[in-house]
């Protein structure tokens, strides 16, 4: 017995530890954040989402509005929860500002001056009598300078689970990964995310290194076996003398290279700590500007590929023989990238795992990173590097490159060490993606996006075309936002009240019953009513072609009917992408009314067949590599809210009757990818979505799943745009070890 009581003071501690991890539950507001209507005149203010500098060197996110400017947003918090958020001023001490929250709650404040640093305002969340909430941020200048900047981080919401929710929440889990499963996730539970902690990546690394030593250090420096590929590596040098970067190409396992080193002006002098080699090469004083010293390489080179490194960084010591491997593989390849990492302290930290090629990410932000090998005869064809574009020299070329046809390829390896973080922002990027518009004849206009260093191009529609939106119900009733009610009332009303793009009609799909409210919601519409019967088992996808066939518009959004719309112009951010003839369909972000992320796109090959990327993680989470804040490519969308050409649906099929509940909405994007169409999210789109109302919680339908890996086999496991470092037991790009 007495060998007992450790076991189950073991079990008993893991037990506290599990459950403090589950306990408690938060959201972050601000993608849900609108401008208040009475803060409108003549121009209108917007939000803005920025990258300040601490004091102390660090960077922190934030949100920017003009002073006397409110914010808004509505969502149904759970009970006991509050509101906090962290506000600070940029201007001088005189200058103070009065930060306020006002819920149904009540209303706290907070004075700030300028040079206080970041102050914690909270206040009790509360509902209203129809169970929601409306929170509204205000920001005033009360004395001091009217220029200065009133900024706020991230507005969270935290709220204690019951302990009937945790019971639900492990029994589920129980049943769906079985004990052991669960309790691996019970311990996971919480991990740091943001492509897993230093701890998980020091894990992955020393499991990595194990395997290079094993094998793949043999193929570096196996000679007769390296491609005859040429690379030129021009070394920028901004600051002190240290050339980790010199040092690092020195010791490449491949030796088809020569370097050139340019210092800024007021540069020290660098070389390689292990004295001076042949094939490194100076630029002298003459060339002036960063884009002189780029375009001179280009000139004087006679290699075939060209990277433009910081000497303060490093590579890898196979970073140059695997991006030849590549290029030799890959014979049209004009860009070549990696994942990379970064040194502090001496250490390797904070990985970033990339997504493969990505046409419509390259959009909204320069993904492809520091290493960036470039087929120089494509440069030069291209016209060189521009005076005009420093800070985005390595983006204005991969844009203009990829318009003329080169491939882009990714080698899945942290190839380069980063010393420094990237520059909080950088306005030439902007000019190189309005210049990329401009020469393309595209109808667009560039605009900060959803996250520090992102952009949004707005495409304009040339068009007015109609779209049918295609809504099955079953008439079911639930909690909403505006109340208890049945969903396709709210919904409809969200279309009605929310919705700003006019050229649209409605085909409701019924069981037979449709709620006397929103037959009087539909007259504000053009619209189809049709009834669905049918004998013996369900089948969705059934219903959805039914559906599906009696659409008249050119574009069909098929939407679930417990989906309500949150900004007004989300229909309009859809058709930017539906109407392009490279892109099948188009899916939107959707939240838990609580503000929880419900879809950000679908990852296939994760957590078994597929899987929401950063299902439930807090509304404001950015994920990898800013995944939930841009528009991007990926391998599905849900169909709670997918939008596609009614011409792509009826070639590859419609849904496959073969899922009768599950999965057959990854079905569809995977067919429309073969068909050779690109899948798009965008995150301009906004919708509420209250998943589960009309199923309930539940285990995927085995026979779904068998339907799947029958179908598709390993390519479910090869999703192009999910890094394949990544763990493929969770959602959120976390690093585990191999």
């Amino acid at each position: 017995m007495s060998e007992a009581i450790p076991i189950f003071s073991t079990l008993a501690r893991l037990a506290r530890s599990a459950h403090s991890r589950i306990r408690w539950r938060h959201t972050t507001l601000e993608p849900l954040l609108e401008v208040d209507s009475s803060s409108r005149g003549a121009e209108t203010p917007e939000i803005t989402f920025v990258t300040v500098r601490e004091p102390g060197g660090s960077l922190r996110d934030a949100i920017a509005l003009p002073p006397g400017t409110s914010a808004v947003c509505r969502i149904h918090p759970p009970s006991r929860s509050s509101i906090s958020v962290d506000c600070t001023v940029e201007g001088p001490p005189s200058t103070a500002v009065r930060f306020a929250i006002t819920t149904p709650a009540g209303s706290s404040a907070i004075v700030v001056r300028g040079g206080d640093g970041w102050m914690a305002l909270r206040a009790p969340a509360g509902t209203d009598d129809r169970g929601g909430a409306t929170f509204r941020f205000d920001a005033e200048i009360v004395e001091g300078d009217r220029a200065a900047r009133p900024l706020w981080a991230s507005p969270t919401l935290r709220w204690p689970r019951g302990a009937v929710e945790i019971g639900r929440l492990i029994s589920r889990a129980a049943r769906q990964y079985g004990v052991r499963g669960l309790w691996y996730r019970l311990r996971a539970h919480g991990a740091n995310l943001a492509n897993g902690s230093d701890a998980s990546y020091r894990a992955w690394l020393a499991a990595g290194t194990a395997r290079v030593a094993e094998g793949d250090r043999r193929r570096w420096t196996a000679t007769s076996s390296m491609p005859s590929l040429r690379c030129v590596v021009l070394v920028i040098s901004r600051g002190g003398g240290a050339a980790p970067m010199l040092d690092s190409i020195v010791a490449q396992a491949y030796p088809h290279w020569e370097a050139w080193l340019w210092r800024a002006e007021g540069s020290a002098d660098v070389a390689p700590s292990a004295g001076t080699d042949s094939r490194i090469n100076v630029l002298g004083p003459e060339v002036r500007t960063e884009a002189e010293a780029r375009n001179a390489v280009a000139r004087l080179s006679g290699a075939d590929l060209m990277l433009v490194v910081d000497a303060a960084d490093a590579l890898a010591p196979e970073a140059l023989l695997e991006i030849a491997i590549a290029v030799d593989g890959h014979p049209d390849a004009g860009i070549v990238y990696s994942d990379e990492d970064r040194l502090l302290g001496g250490a390797r930290s904070r990985p970033q795992f990339k997504p493969g090629w990505s046409p419509e990410l390259l959009l909204s932000r320069m993904y492809l990173g520091q290493l960036l090998a470039l087929r120089l005869d494509r440069v030069r064809d291209a016209g060189g590097y521009r005076h005009e574009l420093d800070g985005a020299h390595d983006y204005d070329m991969a844009l203009r490159l990829v318009v003329r046809g080169a491939a882009v390829v990714h080698v899945p390896q942290v190839l380069y060490h980063r010393a420094t973080a990237s520059a909080a922002d950088c306005p030439a990027e902007r000019r190189a993606l309005e210049n990329l518009c401009a020469e393309t004849g595209r109808q667009a206009v560039v605009v900060p996006g959803g996250a520090p260093r992102t952009w949004r191009v707005r495409h304009r529609l040339t068009d007015a075309p109609r779209v049918t939106i295609v809504i099955p119900t079953d008439a079911r009733s639930g909690p909403t936002l505006s109340g208890t009610q049945p969903f396709i009332v709210q919904c409809l009303r969200s279309i009605v009240e929310r919705t700003a793009y006019p050229h649209l009609d409605v085909v409701v799909v019924d069981n037979g019953a449709l709620p006397a409210e929103a037959s009087g919601l539909l007259a504000h519409l053009p619209h189809r009513r049709a009834t669905y019967q049918w004998t013996g088992t369900f089948n969705f996808s059934r219903k959805i072609n039914f559906a599906v066939s009696h659409a008249t518009g050119d574009l069909v959004l098929l939407l679930n009917d417990d989906v309500e719309v949150i900004n007004a112009d989300w229909l309009t951010a859809m058709l930017e992408y539906a109407g392009q003839s490279e892109i099948g369909a188009v899916g939107a972000k959707l939240f838990y009314p609580d503000g929880r992320l419900q879809h950000v796109g679908v990852a296939t090959g994760v957590c078994g067949i597929a899987a929401h990327l950063l299902h439930q993680h807090p509304g404001g989470s950015s994920g990898c590599g800013h995944a939930a804040a841009s528009v991007r490519n990926c391998s599905a969308v849900t169909g709670a809210c997918l939008l596609t050409r009614r011409a792509v649906y009826n070639q590859v099929g419609g849904f496959d009757e073969r899922m009768a509940v599950d999965f057959n909405d990854v079905d569809f994007c995977l067919r429309v990818r073969a068909a050779g169409y690109r899948i798009v999210f965008t995150p301009y789109a906004r919708l509420y979505h209250h998943e589960s109302a009309s199923f309930g919680s539940r285990v995927q339908d085995p026979r779904d799943t068998a339907a799947m890996r029958a179908i598709w086999g390993a390519a479910l496991d090869d999703d192009p745009y999910y890094n394949p470092n990544l763990s493929r037991d969770f959602p959120d790009c976390r690093v585990t070890a191999r």
